[in-house]
């Protein structure tokens, strides 16, 4: 994820990212672990087998 694109996001903003990634996919029958990254060019985390967003952030500023 390239930081210089996403200077936007906040402390908080972070913090949720952070507590997501390293998490078990929550899709039914999927093995995968969530990890940062971007999502439809947004900061995101995604599942690193399914690759389905958990959570993805934007800014309407950005």
């Amino acid at each position: 994820m390239s930081e210089s694109r996403f200077e936007w996001l906040g402390q908080a903003e972070n913090d949720v990212l952070a507590r997501l990634a390293t998490e078990p996919c929550p899709q039914r029958q999927c093995d995968g672990t969530l990890n940062r990254g971007e999502y439809k060019d947004a900061p995101a985390v995604v599942c690193d087998a399914c690759e389905v967003p958990a959570a993805r952030l934007w800014s309407d500023d950005a």
